[in-house]
C-alpha cells in the first residue's frame, strides 16, 4: 500500500522556500487578531494492562457504544476576526500551492490546515474536495482528517462519505485517529461503512490504534469481527501487541488456532519479526518447549526467516530440522537469500560449511536456484565445492586442521 505524505513527516531537511514561506504565514497570521477556538476533545484511553478483561464491558467497548448516526454540526460562528483569520490562511495557503511541490507543499499546508480546522472544519473540507483528483488530495484529505478527527471525529466523520473523498486510505486515516480517543465510537463507525474495503481498512486502522494502548479489549473486539476483515484487524492488534509483550502477542496468536492458518500467517509472521528484532534468543526457547506440530513447524519457518539477517547460522539450522518437505526446502532457500542481501562476503565465505546441513539435494537446488540470480560465479564455486573438486575457502590455509 502506498504511504501517503502526510505519514512521511520529516523533521529536517526542508528545502529553504518552504521555511521562507512558512515563516511569512506565520507573520501573517499573527497579524490578524486570535479568534475562540474550539477546543480538541481529550484524550479519555488508560495505559495498556496485561491483566484479564472485566466481566462488564469496558467504556470504551464496541458493546458500550450505540451506533453512530452521522449528525452533522454547523461552522464555527463567523465574527470579524475569524473573517479575517480566514482570509490570512486561504491566501498563505494559495502562495504555498503556487510555489511548493511535493512534500515540502504538504508540510507548510499542515499548520494552515489545522487552523482552518479549528476555525472552519467544513469550509476547510469543501476547499480539500475542490482539488483535482490525484496523490496530492488524497494527502490533503488525510492531512485534513487527521487535525479534524482530533477535534471533533463525529463531523468529520459524517462529512467523509459524501465527500467524495471516501477510499481505503482515508476511512482509515479517519479510524485510527478517532481510535486513539474512543475506540466504541470509531469501530461503529466503520461498522456503518458499505463498501468492504473501506470497513477493512477503518477496522484494522483502529485495531492498530487501539491495540497500542489497550491490547486485550482490542484482542477481544478483532476476534469477534467478520471472517472477512478479522485477518487484517488481527495482523494489526499483533503488530502494536508485538512491540511492548511479544510473548503475550505469540501466545494469542497460537490460542487462536491449533493448526497454522492462512489467514494468521500474516499477524504470525508480525509477531516473530519484532520478538525477533527484540531477543532472538527467547524466541528459540519459546520454539523448544513447543511441542512438535505443524504449528511448531510454522512458526520455526517464520522465526527462521526473521533471524536470517542477524543470526543466519541459528537460522539455517531451523530451517533445516522442519518436518514438512515442502516448508523445509522454501524455508532454506529463503533464508538463504535475506543472507545473501544483508552480508554477501560473510554468507559466501560461510554457506560452504552449511553444506552439511543440506544433504537434500532439493535444498542445495533451491540455493543455486537464488545464486544463479543474484552470483552465477560464486554458484560455480559452491557447486565445485559440493561435488570436492575445490576446497571450501580456508580449508588449504596454514592454519586449517
Amino acid at each position: 500500500m502506498k504511504i501517503p505524505a502526510f505519514a512521511r513527516r520529516r523533521v529536517a531537511g526542508i528545502p529553504l522556500p518552504s521555511i521562507l514561506i512558512a515563516a511569512a504565514v506565520l507573520i501573517a497570521l499573527r497579524s490578524v487578531p486570535p479568534s475562540s477556538k474550539k477546543p480538541a476533545a481529550p484524550t479519555t484511553a488508560a495505559e495498556s494492562q496485561d491483566v484479564a478483561p472485566s466481566p462488564n464491558a469496558p467504556t470504551n467497548s464496541p458493546a458500550a457504544a450505540q451506533p453512530f448516526s452521522p449528525q452533522p454540526a454547523p461552522s464555527e460562528p463567523k465574527t470579524a476576526s475569524s473573517e479575517a483569520r480566514r482570509a490570512s490562511i486561504k491566501a498563505a495557503i494559495q502562495e504555498i500551492l503556487s510555489s511548493l511541490q511535493g512534500d515540502a507543499r504538504l508540510e507548510s499546508l499542515s499548520p494552515l490546515l489545522a487552523e482552518w480546522v479549528q476555525l472552519d472544519a467544513p469550509a476547510a473540507a469543501a476547499w480539500a474536495s475542490t482539488l483535482p483528483a490525484g496523490s496530492f488530495r488524497s494527502d490533503a484529505v488525510g492531512e485534513l482528517l487527521l487535525h479534524w478527527a482530533a477535534a471533533d471525529p463525529e463531523k468529520a466523520a459524517a462529512w467523509l462519505p459524501g465527500s467524495g473523498s471516501l477510499d481505503p486510505e482515508s476511512a482509515s486515516t479517519l479510524a485510527g485517529k478517532w481510535a486513539t480517543s474512543d475506540p466504541a465510537m470509531a469501530a461503529s463507525w466503520a461498522g456503518s461503512l458499505s463498501n468492504p474495503a473501506d470497513r477493512t481498512a477503518a477496522r484494522a486502522a483502529i485495531a492498530s490504534s487501539w491495540a497500542a494502548r489497550d491490547p486485550l479489549n482490542a484482542a477481544a473486539w478483532a476476534q469477534a469481527l467478520d471472517p472477512a476483515d478479522f485477518p487484517a484487524a488481527a495482523t494489526a492488534v499483533a503488530d502494536a501487541w508485538a512491540r511492548s509483550a511479544p510473548a503475550r502477542a505469540a501466545a494469542w496468536i497460537a490460542s487462536l488456532s491449533p493448526e497454522p492458518n492462512p489467514a494468521l500467517e500474516a499477524a504470525a509472521g508480525t509477531v516473530v519479526q519484532h520478538w525477533t528484532e527484540q531477543n532472538p534468543g527467547a524466541v528459540s526457547q519459546w520454539l523448544n518447549a513447543m511441542p512438535d506440530s505443524p504449528q511448531k513447524d510454522s512458526a520455526a519457518s517464520l522465526f527462521a526467516l526473521a533471524a536470517a539477517p542477524v543470526a543466519p547460522t541459528d537460522a539455517m539450522l531451523w530451517a533445516s530440522t522442519l518436518t514438512d518437505d515442502t516448508l523445509r526446502r522454501d524455508t532454506v532457500s529463503g533464508v538463504c537469500e535475506r543472507w545473501y542481501d544483508a552480508a554477501p562476503d560473510e554468507f559466501k565465505a560461510q554457506i560452504p560449511a552449511q553444506l552439511d546441513l543440506l544433504e537434500e539435494s532439493a535444498l542445495r537446488h533451491g540455493i543455486y536456484e537464488m545464486l544463479y540470480e543474484k552470483d552465477p560465479e560464486f554458484r560455480l564455486t559452491l557447486l565445485k565445492i559440493a561435488d570436492g573438486d575445490i576446497p571450501p575457502p580456508g580449508a588449504d590455509s596454514p592454519d586449517a586442521p
